[in-house]
């Protein structure tokens, strides 16, 4: 076996390769703490509004069509054997294809429990048939799912196909096996092997697209890179994160760099920048801006601010605000 040895840049890939998980050990490593499942039946024209949660969100077309839509987004027409991923539970309508009126609220998908038989509902007037969907929702312990859910696309779409990462058209004897006794189990082994294809596809279909995405396969640089994005406020070192991981400092920022491409500084910097920016359009004092993200001075946050952005936060805002508001510009 290789060691770890001095190298540089060669040492880090040997490093990374001895780190590395198999995709299938990692996504089979994700266990549900909390996972419920439904069967529902669209009338023509009904329309389900599904509010944030925090859950992974599932939806899979058994029959017919649905529009699926989030907010500010266009509809995507799922058919039968398509399958809809929300990795963190955003918000999203799902609509029958012969339009739609008011979308009604569903509250239902974020707290399914995990009983022995899917939940069975119906919505609208069946005046001809519609649309059957089996959705579901789960939350992954805090395990292989901390590191692996986050960096998944927020709404990932597979379609029916032959291809390796497709989603596969439902038989027709699904629906009967998805009643009686033990059918929640049998939902749950569909809906995991479904999200198993979503991973794969996210990991191996998007690439370059997504650079991020391959992370979690290094389980301590994905638990580093969680610790700064969930905690970027906090007086991070980079010897504090080497730590934190279980790595010695020249190890751990050789490792991160052949990961994610760049330092532990440079990362946890554009993250905290990342959040100053969303919070200046916002009321909050710039020094109040730059304490929430983990400066201890403002004058060290703007300088930070320059240096990424170009231009100052103060400019900034002004921007921000100029845009919210064109009436108000002279």
């Amino acid at each position: 076996m290789t060691a770890c040895g001095p190298g540089g840049p060669e040492r880090a890939r040997r490093c990374g390769a001895r780190a590395q998980l198999s995709l299938s050990k990692l996504v089979l490593s994700i266990p549900a703490e909390r996972a419920g499942f439904a069967i529902s039946r669209l009338a023509p024209g009904s329309a389900l509004y599904f509010p944030k949660m925090d859950r992974i969100g599932l939806h899979y077309i058994l029959e017919g069509e649905v529009d699926v839509e989030q907010p500010g987004g266009a509809a995507e027409r799922l058919q039968a054997g398509d399958f809809v991923c929300f990795a963190r539970g955003a918000p999203h309508v799902v609509a029958g294809p012969a339009g739609r009126g008011h979308a009604l609220r569903s509250d239902w998908l974020a707290s399914l429990e995990p009983d022995d038989v899917p939940l069975s509902l119906r919505f609208g007037r069946e005046t001809a048939p519609g649309p059957v969907i089996l959705s579901g929702s789960i939350a992954a312990r805090h395990t292989a799912g901390d590191y692996t859910i986050p960096v998944l696309p927020e709404c990932l779409v597979l379609r029916a196909g032959a291809d390796r990462t497709a989603s596969f058209a439902p038989p027709a004897p699904w629906q009967a096996a998805l009643e009686g006794p033990g059918a929640s189990a049998f939902a749950s082994a569909i809906m995991q092997a479904l999200l198993v294809q979503a991973i794969r596809r996210a990991i191996l279909e998007e690439g370059s697209a997504s650079a991020d995405l391959h992370v979690f396969r290094f389980p301590k640089i994905a638990a580093a890179h969680r610790l700064i994005e969930r905690n970027y406020q906090e007086p991070w070192t980079v010897s504090k994160l080497a730590s934190a991981v279980g790595m010695s400092r020249s190890s751990f920022v050789a490792a991160f760099a052949n990961v994610l491409g760049e330092s532990p500084a440079a990362r946890l910097t554009r993250i905290r920048l990342i959040e100053a920016r969303r919070l200046l359009g916002g009321e909050r004092a710039l020094r109040d801006v730059a304490a929430n993200v983990g400066y201890r001075s403002q004058a060290a946050f703007n300088r930070a601010f320059r240096r990424h952005y170009g231009e100052t936060p103060t400019a900034v805002r002004r921007a921000i605000r100029g845009a919210a508001n064109p009436r108000g510009r002279s």
